[in-house]
């Protein structure tokens, strides 16, 4: 006998589906060490789809209906970007949980007017090249100030490392943490994460000592490649899906990845069980493998409304 989907998920670590959406991958930046701008191999990956408001908020209700209320990761590409964006997780707020990466371009006030602090956890990714780091920070500051849960990116690019410690200082004395993001791409000819020096990497470790930036800097600064996971069960998919601009949606990014579907068309449904990994070089972390939940389990983490549910 088959348990209904969202009875039998609130029993499996990590307790609620987790969506990663890239909602959009235009941006209003064209930063420097961005695969999406200024990086020699810069591109859009595929379509960004526009089925409108109603579609959508169709689409999450039903999957709310399924899979109870469920955690989006809304990033892009730049998230406020996209048509009605605020609107439409003004309504998703309603069913589901959700959190951002956002390059904080638009006025906090229209969210922290409408949405409960309670249903969000906002990423602001600070990029020196389109804004003062004070306009950045008062942004920042505002939206903590409203009850948010909020922390800051930063991008470890060679070229603006320099003002990074004095960065985490000032969000450190306002209670917003900041993870250090490694740089993947070219800079001067030479690839990264792999270029960065001894003292480089050793000046980011020292910034990044927050559990899960430790863990992201380690696997970063690894050389070994031995990352193998194929044969290996897998709960991405059954209790996560990456959801790509045009709806189409797989168990997790890597190219051998399961495909669950499309969003939009309909044929969208989670695994039901763990899924048999197929991956020999897994770039992932955070990957939910059965029986080893003490590795990933602190980094699917919900806004405060969705953690008792």
């Amino acid at each position: 006998m088959i348990i209904p989907a969202a009875g039998k998920r609130k029993d499996i670590s990590p307790k609620k589906v987790f969506f990663t959406w890239d909602i959009t991958y235009e941006c209003n930046y064209k930063c420097s060490y961005c695969h999406y701008g200024g990086q020699p191999d810069a591109g859009v990956p595929g379509p960004t789809a526009y089925p409108g408001l109603k579609r959508w908020i169709e689409i999450w209700e039903n999957i709310y209906k399924r899979y109870g209320s469920c955690q989006l990761h809304l990033v892009g590409g730049e998230p406020f970007h996209y048509p009605d964006f605020i609107e439409l997780i003004i309504k998703l707020s309603e069913m589901h949980t959700w959190e951002c990466s956002t390059n904080l371009s638009w006025d906090p006030d229209p969210i922290i007017k409408s949405i409960s602090p309670g249903k969000a956890r906002i990423g602001v990714s600070y990029h020196p090249e389109y804004t003062s780091f004070e306009t950045f920070f008062d942004k920042a500051s505002r939206l903590k100030k409203a009850g948010f849960e909020v922390w800051s990116n930063y991008v470890a690019y060679p070229s603006i490392m320099k003002g990074m410690d004095a960065c985490k200082k000032r969000f450190n004395d306002v209670g917003i943490s900041m993870s250090i993001l490694p740089f993947n791409g070219t800079y001067e000819g030479k690839k990264y994460p792999d270029s960065y020096t001894e003292d480089e990497m050793n000046f980011l470790r020292s910034l990044g000592t927050e559990p899960w930036v430790k863990k992201t800097l380690d696997f970063a600064f690894d050389k070994t490649g031995k990352r193998n996971n194929k044969g290996k069960f897998c709960r991405m998919g059954q209790m996560y899906a990456k959801i790509y601009a045009n709806g189409d949606a797989f168990s997790c990014c890597v190219q051998s990845a399961q495909k669950l579907g499309n969003l939009i068309d309909g044929t969208f449904a989670l695994l039901e069980e763990p899924f048999t990994c197929r991956e020999e070089n897994c770039p992932c972390w955070k990957c939910m493998l059965v029986g080893t939940e003490e590795n990933w389990a602190q980094h699917w983490v919900v806004p405060p409304d969705g953690r008792s549910k």
